[in-house]
């Protein structure tokens, strides 16, 4: 296996557009499953109990957002959909990328 030169033709998809690399994927796909590890900790009943006995009485919370804990437990559940949005919008873009990869590989491949 070597990297890729940058006039390198064999890299690239039929269409002529350069097929997106395998470290930048790499590095994508780790940061959405961070993202989606860190959104399934955060709605643990463990750190769910934490927001309400602690975060959402907190002085600061109070004095700068609201003291209504249902407004409160609203703004968070908001906050965790909006989260999912974006790591399902990333995965969907994994699957294009890997969609596209494949079929440009599967495209050499049958070509030789």
């Amino acid at each position: 296996m070597r990297w890729a030169a940058e006039g390198d033709d064999d890299h690239r998809l039929p269409g002529g557009k350069r097929a997106a690399s395998l470290g930048i994927l790499a590095f994508e796909a780790a940061t959405t499953m961070a993202k989606l590890l860190s959104l399934s900790r955060s709605l643990s009943e463990k750190e769910v109990a934490k927001l309400r006995s602690h975060a959402m009485r907190a002085a600061g919370v109070e004095y700068l957002s609201s003291t209504d804990q249902s407004f409160l437990l609203r703004l968070a559940c908001a906050e965790a959909v909006a989260a999912l949005d974006a790591a399902a919008a990333a995965v969907a873009r994994l699957g294009f990328f890997h969609h596209s990869l494949f079929f440009s590989l599967s495209f050499r491949v049958s070509a030789c």
